[in-house]
């Protein structure tokens, strides 16, 4: 029998588990049977650190992916609700590609249930699982949030660009009315376009490897923004006050531009 007398993070030398301390229950004169037990009682406990105390009551927010070892939302948004006084909670979900379809509008079946975050292998299956696409999400053609309406249906939204438009913003960069080359038509880029054109600007021009992708992209902010002036095919930043590389050239050092900056 081993005994456990105390767990408690509240002097260690992380100060990530000194402040989530109070959030961790003290368990006094704990008795484990193996030490097999112990390891899984500091795995719950783990756990818990992680995704910050889930409440078993409240409204939840499901997380879907797979894997789901770099879900990071639980420990964004979670101290925030707490922070405020939202009694709510972020759940990562871990579901396979093929069981997906299955498993999302079964989960909304739940009562308490308010939405659910959406990352990848299933931001583009979604789009297709859904009620109605906001327009952000229509153009990218992926979603990765979802709204339990009243009403009980669905509603997709994507707010990858919403992210990369309000970092500009803080960054002091000037959007509205601004000419923008967006540098890949692929999901990221189709979100920042779209997110780009919702912010205001007067122009903009869209250049992929794959020029279909450019001009599928074009037609759909066309349908959405029929006063925005969009052209395809060029990847020239001269007269651009905004350029955005949305390709995987830049992920490795070393890596040229997509376009010459010279």
């Amino acid at each position: 029998m081993i005994t456990v007398v105390e767990v408690d993070f509240s002097e260690s030398k992380d100060p990530k588990l000194s402040q989530l301390a109070c959030r961790i229950p003290r368990f006094f004169n704990k008795d484990f049977k193996s030490i097999v037990e112990v390891n899984r009682y500091l795995r719950f406990i783990s756990r818990r650190l992680r995704y910050k105390s889930i409440k078993m009551f409240g409204e939840h927010i499901k997380e879907f992916g797979y894997p789901i070892e770099g879900f990071k939302a639980p420990m964004i948004y979670n101290p925030y609700f707490e922070a405020v006084g939202i009694d709510a909670r972020v759940m990562p979900m871990g579901v396979r590609a093929k069981d997906y379809p299955t498993v999302l509008p079964a989960l909304f079946r739940l009562t308490n249930v308010l939405g659910a975050l959406v990352t990848m292998p299933h931001k583009i299956t979604t789009a297709s699982l859904v009620d109605e696409l906001s327009p952000t999400a229509a153009i990218a053609g992926s979603c990765n949030a979802i709204l339990l309406r009243p009403d009980g249906s669905l509603l997709g939204d994507m707010f990858d660009g919403e992210g990369f438009v309000r970092g500009a913003l803080r960054k002091g960069c000037v959007i509205r009315g601004a000419r923008a080359l967006v540098i890949g038509s692929g999901g990221v880029g189709s979100a920042i376009a779209a997110s780009l054109a919702a912010a205001g600007v007067a122009a903009l021009s869209l250049f992929d490897e794959r020029p279909v992708a450019a001009e599928q992209l074009g037609a759909r902010l066309k349908r959405h923004y029929p006063t925005l002036d969009v052209q395809v095919g060029t990847r020239d930043p001269a007269g651009f006050e905004i350029v955005v590389n949305a390709t995987p050239l830049g992920v490795k050092e070393g890596d040229p531009l997509p376009m010459d900056v010279s």
